[in-house]
């Protein structure tokens, strides 16, 4: 869901959509298929509801920021490389 609201706020921001689209959308007055951004780039970072207390994985926080820690580097690699390249 998350990746269909930034894929029409996008349509929106660049132009392709007009700002009563969205309204549109949210009333159900237009039923439209909204194609979802690529998942690459977005992060859940905090999820709170109200009476709901939740656990960290201490563990699970290790991984992700080991793999984020290698993909950044990875990336800024081939950032690098393409620059030379230039």
């Amino acid at each position: 869901m998350v990746r269909k609201i930034v894929s029409a706020l996008s349509a929106v921001g660049y132009g392709i959509k007009d700002k009563g689209w969205i309204g549109d959308l949210l009333q159900q007055r237009v039923k439209e298929q909204i194609e979802p951004v690529p998942a690459f780039g977005l992060l859940l970072k905090n999820v709170s509801y109200r009476g709901v207390r939740f656990l960290e994985d201490e563990y699970a926080k290790r991984r992700i920021t080991e793999r984020l820690k290698k993909d950044l580097y990875f990336h800024a690699t081939i950032a690098r490389m393409l620059r030379d390249m230039v």
